[in-house]
């Protein structure tokens, strides 16, 4: 008798027990092991990582975010664009940016899975305009810091990154010095090296544009725009 008959048979029992996953179960696992943590280290909180609104489903309450989604997409041609998603709260402008992200991160691992790629991953960067200033201000103020260098590294990791993302710019008063000029330098900066760069904020088209500097309403004006997100509130209609 063939010593390896035995061993064969059980093999073949155990593949015999084991059920196939669905495509479903599939797409499940690669998002949690291979997507999701692409999302998280750009600096996205996981409640905005969830539904694939750029891909999936034609529900009328997905409608306009969806057609926002991809019109803010088609502006990130790596040309310096500085597209601004704007309205109340609610309306899932972070999530907008967020599934552009996760398409980018199926694109990058489909890509590498299908043998056309080297496992790129595109490096993004998603920050809370308040952080930005607080980690910064030093370095643009009128006196020196014992953390330039470390300022420096984040101050060139957010002008390099292939996408920037900075959320919540009316958190921040428009008096401050130090928001008018960190802003602008970096995305004068990021327009000039062709990098792409998505703006958040609650205010309305018109308060935006009165507000943001000249400088990069003027970048926006070229390479850009101002996508309003005025549909009802998802918060209010879970609530309800």
């Amino acid at each position: 008798m063939n010593p390896f008959d035995n061993i064969e048979s059980e093999v073949a029992a155990m593949l015999a027990k084991i059920t196939p996953m669905t495509p479903e179960q599939a797409r499940e696992r690669d998002f949690n092991t291979f997507i999701l943590p692409v999302l998280v280290e750009a600096g996205f909180d996981k409640r905005a990582c969830k539904d694939d609104l750029l891909n999936n489903g034609d529900d009328l309450r997905n409608h306009a975010q969806r057609k926002a989604a991809r019109e803010c997409m088609a502006y990130l041609r790596d040309t310096g664009a500085v597209v601004a998603l704007v309205g109340p709260r609610g309306t899932g402008k972070t999530s907008i940016a967020a599934q552009i992200v996760q398409k980018w991160a199926w694109q990058d691992h489909l890509g590498y899975m299908e043998g056309k790629g080297v496992g790129r991953r595109r490096m993004v960067i998603y920050e809370k305009t308040t952080g930005l200033i607080s980690k910064l201000k030093a370095m643009y103020a009128d006196f020196g810091t014992i953390e330039m260098d470390r300022m420096e590294r984040r101050h060139n990791a957010l002008v390099n990154a292939e996408l920037l993302i900075l959320d919540e710019l009316h958190e921040v008063s428009e008096d401050s010095k130090h928001k008018d000029r960190i802003l602008t330098d970096i995305v004068d900066r990021r327009y000039a090296a062709h990098r792409d760069t998505i703006l958040i904020s609650n205010q309305t088209s018109k308060e935006f544009k009165a507000t943001i500097n000249p400088s990069i309403m003027s970048r926006m004006q070229e390479h850009g725009g101002v996508i309003p997100c005025e549909w009802a509130s998802f918060r209010e209609q879970t609530a309800a």
